[in-house]
């Protein structure tokens, strides 16, 4: 859905707080809303075939949580829910170019400043790798 606002979505405490955000911004700018969740298993180990697939479900599972928030908020949005075998920033930055998304939206809880400097995070990622607009959702502590 070309122009529809990207929301990043892992049900996650933050996720949850950005999608009433992505709802409202899609209904304001008259777009649809396309919920995408990028995953990637782990490149070592056993049975990574089997281990994508319970991250798949696990989508799977976030992503209905999240269309029935959605249905509850604005019943008559358009929504697509795209689940990207990616790493997540690059799952959601790919994910906004398909579609040509006017915004991202995500949500961001501040972690300790060592964390953020060691572990980085993907909002962070995405930011850096997109010249799209991303509105981020902070959540309180």
């Amino acid at each position: 859905m070309a122009g529809d606002i990207v929301l990043a979505y892992d049900d996650t405490e933050e996720a949850r707080a950005a999608l009433p955000v992505a709802v409202e911004l899609a209904q304001a700018l008259g777009t649809g809303l396309v919920i995408g969740f990028g995953f990637e298993p782990p490149r070592s180990g056993g049975e990574v075939g089997a281990l994508r697939d319970e991250i798949e479900k696990l989508g799977e599972e976030f992503a209905a949580t999240a269309l029935h928030r959605v249905r509850s908020l604005a019943a008559d949005l358009p929504v697509v829910v795209e689940l990207v075998q990616d790493r997540p920033a690059a799952a959601i930055v790919r994910l906004a170019d398909a579609v040509d998304a006017p915004y991202i939206v995500m949500g961001h809880k501040q972690r300790p400043l060592l964390a953020e400097v060691l572990i980085g995070s993907v909002l962070e990622t995405v930011m850096s790798d997109t010249s799209r607009p991303v509105v981020v959702v902070q959540v309180p502590d």
